[in-house]
């Protein structure tokens, strides 16, 4: 399975459903303020995402890492694609940008 960058790129994951308990357990106890959601810097990383992701799904797909820019060519050539933001994201177009027969 191609993968992007490095297996040692530092990831911030979250599990959405954790966010909306603690959001609503928050409100619920009437409790304000700031919160850090995610996974401390530098925890996580791509490598250890999708390697848990083929342990989870009892695949035998094995990662093979390319470079950044390879998957923003890749990407460009990809219809309903644009190549990534300033920050790294990589944004799909909505529909109505589409156009027909896109």
């Amino acid at each position: 399975m191609l993968a992007q960058g490095a297996p040692d790129k530092p990831i911030q994951p979250i599990d959405v459903r954790d966010v909306a308990t603690f959001a609503l357990d928050q409100g619920a106890g009437e409790r304000g303020g700031a919160y850090n959601c995610v996974a401390p810097v530098g925890r996580e990383t791509m490598g250890g995402l999708l390697t848990a992701c083929v342990l989870a799904t009892g695949s035998v797909a094995q990662l093979a890492w390319a470079p950044d820019k390879l998957h923003q060519s890749c990407a460009r050539q990809v219809d309903g694609c644009r190549p990534r933001d300033h920050d790294g994201h990589l944004g799909l177009r909505p529909a109505a940008e589409q156009g027909e027969g896109s």
